[in-house]
């Protein structure tokens, strides 16, 4: 008897599901929870993510079935730690999602931040950088993971110890815990939105990974090097500090507001 993919699908991911023991699934998404509710509502909203994100980087939604993930949920109130792991070799073709959260943030900032790394991974297969995925996928975090970078970025201009740009650029990998990492890596994303639209990012990103950096800079933002960049940069993100204060009690990094084509 032929045994429907779903099933061979949903096998794969057992193994890691721990207590998961209940399961929803369409054709991009299986997830695995401990109750029938939160399996079926981190489903609805991933796919909604999905879908959102996809249009809103790649100007169109992912085909059906592509990029397909497995999402773990362990609920816990007062944790919140995700993880995403693109399977499949260079073509990125499985995912999974590791979650270990509230029960409101299996299905909103949390969730989002990991989806977004599914929908790069998908659309761009292997040709970003950690910095680039870790910072697109910041600008949809929480208010308080925004306050908190936005107190290292400010601390930054306050001291004018600012990091060095070049290996952050190089890195491999920003680790969980790295909040300074994912600080600017967020703010160079959102500055580099400050001068073009979502696509340039995406092409400079990987440009910039393929063939250097300062070539990237100057054939996508007109920007000499990195050593430029870095001059650029600090100071439009000395500039922010006033504002992003005012306004990250009440926002977060949801609805990206860029100023595409500008060139300044």
């Amino acid at each position: 008897m032929r045994v429907p993919l779903v099933v061979l699908w949903a096998a794969m991911a057992m193994p890691v599901a721990g207590r998961a023991a209940e399961m929803a699934y369409n054709e991009n998404f299986i997830v695995l929870a401990t109750d029938k509710t939160a399996a079926e509502a981190v489903l609805a909203e991933a796919n909604r993510f999905r879908d959102e994100l996809a249009r809103e980087w790649f100007g169109e939604e992912l085909p059906a079935s592509v990029g397909r993930t497995t999402i773990n949920v362990e609920l816990a109130e007062g944790e919140n730690r995700a993880f995403t792991w693109p399977a499949g070799g260079e073509g990125r073709r499985y995912h999974k999602i590791w979650l270990t959260t509230s029960r409101a943030e299996a299905t909103g900032n949390t969730l989002r931040h990991e989806v977004v790394h599914v929908v790069l991974h998908t659309g761009c297969p292997g040709v970003l950088p950690a910095w680039a995925d870790e910072g697109i996928a910041s600008l949809y975090d929480d208010a308080n993971r925004v306050e908190i970078r936005r107190k290292i970025l400010a601390w930054y201009a306050k001291s004018g110890a600012w990091p060095e740009l070049a290996p952050i650029l190089a890195a491999e990998q920003i680790p969980a815990d790295d909040q300074a990492g994912y600080s600017v890596a967020a703010s160079l994303a959102r500055y580099l939105l400050s001068r073009r639209d979502k696509a340039t990012l995406l092409d400079f990103a990987a440009a910039g990974k393929r063939d250097g950096w300062d070539l990237a800079l100057k054939t996508h933002y007109g920007i000499a090097d990195v050593a430029e960049l870095q001059r650029n940069w600090q100071q439009w993100a000395g500039q922010q500090q006033p504002l992003t204060s005012r306004l990250s009690a009440r926002q977060s990094g949801y609805g990206v507001q860029t100023q595409p084509n500008s060139g300044s």
